[in-house]
């Protein structure tokens, strides 16, 4: 199997996060993967809630191997092994990164500032 790569989205097993002992198939966006474990963000076809920040409806979902209307749900920052991915999906569009830059600036929640900084220096 393929290694996940920043900026990838793939199918992932995770867990639920009131019962750790069950798992369920959900595409997420991996946000780094030079670590022991792959941080990755939680992707939901649920709109975003007003009440939330950090939440991003992908407009590129199609063109990033999606099936349906999607949405990057930054605070659910997941840490996911090499064997917690099925398969991989696609890839985040150009244009939805630098969306979500523009969108939540100086404001950004942690996970989003690290991928700010991943997008900038380009690892």
């Amino acid at each position: 199997m393929m290694s996940p790569n920043k900026w990838e989205i793939w199918l992932a097993k995770v867990k639920f996060e009131d019962n750790p002992t069950q798992v369920k198939p959900r595409p997420v966006l991996v946000i780094d993967s030079k670590r022991c474990y792959i941080i990755s963000i939680k992707i939901t076809s649920h709109p975003p809630r007003t009440e939330y920040d950090g939440e991003y409806s992908i407009v590129k979902w199609s063109e990033a191997g999606l099936n349906k209307a999607s949405t990057i749900r930054c605070s659910k920052r997941l840490k996911l092994f090499n064997s917690d991915f099925v398969h991989k999906l696609g890839r985040l569009h150009p244009i939805d990164i630098i969306s979500i830059q523009k969108n939540w600036g100086d404001k950004t929640p942690l996970v989003l500032r690290i991928v700010k900084i991943l997008f900038i220096v380009n690892i």
